[in-house]
């Protein structure tokens, strides 16, 4: 399974975005067996559909922000803690663009 996130406002602008951060199966698998470690929020990265999409509204990456700095800072994995600082630049990369982020599934 395998998510990738673009900054995009529609799926149809995602799909020709050079911008792109993917979500590996390792550190899905690791974020989703450690969801205890985190709010409730965290389904957020690990609900995400493998197979559909979701487009974050900006409140939503809000949260996603904040929700990546919890985790990076209460998980030890240091592949998950390198996604987490990626996720959290690419994040804020799209508020300062005035974009959202689309995730979408293989």
């Amino acid at each position: 399974m395998a998510v990738t996130f673009y900054i995009a406002n529609s799926i149809a602008e995602a799909l020709t975005s050079d911008s792109y951060l993917d979500l590996g199966d390792n550190v899905h698998l690791y974020l989703y067996n450690n969801r205890g470690f985190v709010t409730s929020r965290a389904e957020l990265l690990i609900g995400l559909d493998p197979y559909g999409y979701k487009i974050f509204s900006s409140d939503e990456i809000s949260d996603l922000i904040l929700l990546c700095k919890l985790c990076r800072d209460q998980l030890e994995n240091k592949e998950v803690r390198l996604f987490l600082e990626d996720l959290i630049g690419f994040s804020k990369k799209a508020v300062d663009e005035n974009k959202l982020l689309v995730a979408i599934g293989d």
